[in-house]
């Protein structure tokens, strides 16, 4: 632990006498800081409230968590039901199981745990419906699947996976992206959101009406809009905004004809800013303030047409640093 200076840097636990624990994943709920560390004999879940005697491991082999007010969820194996959802508030008696989703496998997919409206959101699978979006309220019987919707829009009695990822809360609605996998509709993976409810979870643009879809993703919120990277067949990998409405979901500019992606979104103070791409140039920093006018090309790092690739955005105060 450190207070910014030389003297008050330390180690806080020899947590791998016999070699690194390798901490990290560090998440705050509560009273504690979260994170999985080895102890020698595997990775899991530990917390510590910054002394040595505080610093305890709570569970086995985790990945995966996000805070719920002052309870942590994250996914498990326990050796018996595979990978499920688990909580914890920092007590050993307080560290179990919420349910067992998938009683003949791995229930639930680990890096999708979304904190929305008190509850936990992520994309699970129970071995009937296929990986779904699901919420919890931190109980059994409160673990639940959101809406099956592979199976809604397949209108068969077949079990399709729609793979809900890169969750998002959003204004009043959890936004992701999902693959209806519907061949008969012509809708591949694109942009859903949803309040919580079957009904309240809908498609909010078919961006590229074929099977293939427009594939949503680096999603962040900036300016009370919702912005990503989709790509169609007239521009390719470009940055698009949403304020949650179809008519309101559309490309800011068209970066590059060529199939150069943007990648990396990151807000940092009053601006946007990414990796993108065109011809000639190469891969260089990018900002918007969500206009057309307003996207443009930061710096050419590297001058000419090769690529200085920018990435490793981390934001600090005002600042980011890349590599």
């Amino acid at each position: 632990k450190s207070d910014g200076t030389a003297a008050g840097t330390m180690m806080l636990k020899d947590i791998n006498p016999n070699g690194p624990s390798d901490p990290f994943g560090f998440t705050t709920a509560g009273d504690y800081v979260y994170f999985r560390a080895n102890d020698g004999t595997g990775y899991g879940m530990w917390r510590t409230d910054g002394t040595a005697s505080g610093t305890v491991k709570l569970s086995t082999v985790s990945s995966g968590c996000v805070a719920v007010n002052d309870t942590l969820y994250y996914a498990a194996n326990d050796g018996t039901h595979g990978v499920e959802l688990w909580k914890t508030d920092g007590t050993t008696a307080g560290t179990m199981m919420v349910k067992d989703i998938n009683p003949n496998g791995n229930g639930i997919g680990v890096n999708t745990l979304t904190a929305f409206n008190d509850m936990v959101y992520f994309s699970a699978n129970d071995g009937i419906n296929g990986t779904e979006l699901w919420k919890s309220d931190g109980t059994e019987a409160g673990t639940v699947m959101v809406k099956d919707i592979g199976q809604n829009y397949q209108g068969t009695i077949v079990s399709y996976s729609s793979n809900p990822v890169d969750l998002i809360a959003f204004g009043d609605a959890l936004y992701f992206s999902a693959d209806t996998d519907n061949p008969s509709l012509g809708q591949g993976r694109e942009l859903w959101k949803s309040d919580g409810t079957a009904q309240g979870t809908e498609l909010v643009l078919d961006i590229e009406p074929n099977t293939a879809g427009s594939s949503p993703r680096d999603f962040v919120s900036y300016n009370n809009e919702l912005f990503f990277v989709a790509s169609d067949s007239a521009h390719g990998d470009e940055l698009w905004k949403s304020d949650g409405t179809s008519s309101g979901t559309v490309m800011v500019t068209n970066i590059a004809e060529s199939n150069w992606d943007a990648q990396y979104l990151t807000v940092v103070d009053d601006l946007i800013l990414f990796r993108a791409g065109i011809q000639g140039q190469g891969y260089e920093l990018w900002k918007s303030d969500g206009t057309a006018s307003g996207t443009e090309l930061l710096k050419d790092i590297r001058a000419g047409s090769g690529s200085s690739s920018p990435t490793q955005f981390t934001v600090m105060g005002d600042h980011l640093y890349f590599v």
